[in-house]
């Protein structure tokens, strides 16, 4: 039996735990060798302490194999289906993955909530816009005459400009710097949970 570093740490704290005896299920099995902790349930949560027994011992319901070659996917791919039904004709190969494809799949569900976050605030951004418009709008239109008699007067164009964006400015900046400060302080919030846990355990 090979054990994670998890399972080493946990059952065998004080002592080096290759050579020692286990007992699983009735049967004894010799501690053959120590490896590194994996994330084999989700990229989510933290390692899980695992046991790793020779295929013949306890064969699993459905098998994974990893392989790793110095050729690409495209060719690696079909080269594996051939080996394994060289010695195995009647398996049936459910899936071929690349690590990448692999990777990417486990994180769809957080890209996908990424994506229509982006688009709640795509929308929230759009509407804010849409209602400082017509804010803007509806103030130039009551100083219509304020604004007639000042041109009459002989303010420019730019003068106006001014005028008009001046009073408008102060609730707009009000808001993005507000926003801006919740942002950075949320950021660095998750990302200090982040670096303290090493994962996403911020709500």
């Amino acid at each position: 039996m090979i054990v994670s570093e998890g399972l080493a740490r946990k059952v065998w704290p004080d002592r080096n735990p290759v050579g020692a005896e286990v007992q699983v299920e009735g049967r004894r099995f010799r501690i053959v060798g120590v490896v590194a902790d994996t994330r084999s349930a989700s990229l989510k949560t933290g390692p899980v302490n695992l046991a790793h027994t020779h295929y013949a011992d306890r064969p699993p319901f459905v098998d994974f194999f990893v392989v790793r070659g110095r050729q690409s996917a495209a060719a690696l791919i079909p080269a594996v289906r051939a080996a394994v039904w060289r010695y195995a004709p009647d398996i049936t190969i459910a899936r071929v993955k690349t690590l990448d494809e692999q990777l990417s799949d486990s994180l769809a569900l957080e890209r996908f909530q990424a994506q229509l976050l982006i688009g709640f605030g795509a929308a929230a951004l759009a509407l804010a816009m849409l209602g400082i418009y017509g804010v803007l709008s509806c103030s130039v239109a009551a100083r219509t005459r304020e604004i007639g008699i000042r041109m009459a007067r002989g303010a420019t164009r730019g003068s106006i400009c001014n005028l008009t964006f001046g009073s408008a400015a102060p609730p707009v900046l009000a808001g993005l710097g507000g926003g801006l400060c919740v942002a950075v302080w949320r950021t660095t919030r998750c990302a200090i949970c982040f670096l303290a846990s090493r994962r996403w355990t911020c709500r």
